[in-house]
């Protein structure tokens, strides 16, 4: 499977996936006007043809995520779409580990508060989790644990 994006050709999965998570954990940016290391991914040549591998590497960057980067890019490519919001309650529920609490400076800025987990639980509260009656009941359940 190759998978191009901008001026790189990925011949795996896991090679976009490792490219995606070094980029993330360096809050890598193209130019001043980008954001985030997330917007390198959304509009590029073919990104129409390859969003679907773009959103499926973020949900497998965000099940073995360590860094604060790796969690808000994918949380940034992942908004809206069902598999990222199963992979998140799967993390928030403590499946692949913890979720850091040390955050630096730069990421700050995308986070409430200064807390990644209490970004990524706000996240949750969106019309697509809502709207699917398994992942609703997923994420009332985390909020009841966490009161």
């Amino acid at each position: 499977m190759l998978i191009k994006i901008w001026n790189n050709t990925y011949d795996s999965m896991e090679e976009l996936v490792s490219s995606m998570s070094a980029r993330a954990r360096s809050w890598s940016v193209d130019n001043p006007g980008q954001w985030a290391p997330a917007d390198h991914y959304r509009d590029y040549p073919g990104s129409k043809e390859n969003g679907h591998l773009v959103l499926e590497a973020a949900v497998l960057m965000l099940k073995r995520a360590t860094h604060p980067g790796e969690f808000l890019t994918a949380m940034h490519l992942g908004e809206g779409h069902m598999e990222y919001y199963e992979a998140l309650l799967d993390r928030l529920e403590g499946q692949g580990g913890p979720i850091p609490k040390e955050i630096t400076k730069e990421l700050a800025f995308f986070t409430l508060n200064g807390s990644l987990r209490e970004t990524l639980m706000n996240s949750l509260l969106c019309e697509a989790v809502h709207s699917n009656p398994k992942l609703r009941a997923r994420a009332n359940d985390l909020i009841e644990k966490l009161k």
